[in-house]
């Protein structure tokens, strides 16, 4: 047969009644594998295919392949079951790290949105404190402003006082038992002193009297100490 490019590499491999591309494959095999290796993986019938998942593993993994106990064995049915368990393992990885890119990409655009959010209100806000205002839009600013905190004061409120109703049921448990301890009974005192105090102390961070909280008057230097003492 002629071969007018046999001065080619793929004219060459013709010549060797092969194709490159079956050459090229084999070279990057015997580069990678050592001729030793390659050897074992051919005598037992692992084909270009499995070879091909091979190259592509990293070399921890490929190496614990190539030197593990199914190939000393010779056991071809194991290394194609493990070249396969180690292909899928490695596209789960590759799938993760690919949704956790576009988990952190949605994030990082999330954030710029409202960012960008942000930066519309506070300028609509600059806007509006540089501007004058009439009697009547000054005093609807303010009735705005006083519904807006009222109703925040309140949804607080109710987050607390749910909080102390849970509080209460763990309260009328220990109550019940007959058996409780003193310790157990200290821990109930504590905790409750512990939401008094807490609460006071807003108020005295503040610089509220406690009058105006609970209406009637209390020793400032008791309170004081009170709240001084970590619990």
């Amino acid at each position: 047969e002629l071969i007018p490019n046999v001065g080619t590499w793929d004219g060459f491999c013709r010549a060797l009644r092969t194709s490159c591309q079956k050459v090229d494959e084999d070279l990057a095999n015997l580069e990678l594998f050592g001729e030793a290796s390659l050897e074992n993986l051919q005598a037992l019938g692992i084909g270009y295919r499995e070879m091909r998942k091979l190259r592509k593993m990293p070399e921890e993994d490929r190496v614990a392949i190539i030197e593990g106990e199914a190939i000393q064995i010779g056991d071809k049915e194991e290394i194609v079951s493990l070249i396969e368990d180690m292909v899928a393992k490695h596209s789960r990885e590759k799938q993760e790290l690919a949704d956790q890119l576009q988990r952190t990409k949605s994030e990082q655009e999330a954030n710029q949105r409202l960012l960008a959010d942000k930066d519309q209100k506070i300028n609509t806000l600059d806007r509006e404190l540089r501007r004058d205002f009439t009697l009547d839009e000054e005093k609807q600013r303010r009735l705005d402003l006083d519904s807006s905190q009222q109703s925040k004061l309140k949804d607080k409120e109710f987050t607390c006082i749910s909080a102390l109703n849970e509080l209460s049921q763990v309260v009328d448990e220990v109550l019940e038992r007959d058996d409780r301890s003193e310790y157990l009974e200290e821990a109930l005192f504590g905790s409750l002193r512990g939401v008094l105090r807490h609460a006071l102390l807003i108020g005295r961070e503040h610089q509220i009297d406690p009058v105006h909280v609970l209406g009637v008057q209390l020793d400032v230097e008791k309170l004081d100490t009170m709240l001084d003492q970590d619990y």
